[in-house]
């Protein structure tokens, strides 16, 4: 897997950019928004929408899974207790 500064080298190559500052900035926004996108959110502060395929923590387990009728489930439908994180899962 690449690191986030590879991520980060290899978008500003592909889109060809010559200038140092520009470089700079872009490669800035590139890695904010990485780190971003990997941060757990608490179900204290904030909830998933309803059907929200999602990465759970709960207790010393990573679990995928979605979030449904003010649950949080599995792929196979069963209920996921203790779940004190999560985060999305952005599909194409």
């Amino acid at each position: 897997m690449k690191t986030i500064e590879q991520a980060a080298e290899e978008y500003l190559i592909d889109r060809d950019y010559n200038h140092n500052i520009s470089n700079a900035i872009e490669k800035i926004a590139f890695k904010t928004g990485i780190e971003f996108a990997q941060q757990w959110i608490s179900v204290d502060d904030e909830l998933p929408e309803h059907a929200q395929q999602v990465i759970m923590k709960s207790e010393n387990r990573i679990i995928a899974g979605f979030y449904e009728y003010k649950t949080f489930r599995n792929h196979k439908s069963e209920l996921v207790y203790d779940v004190t994180e999560w985060r999305p899962i952005y599909l194409k």
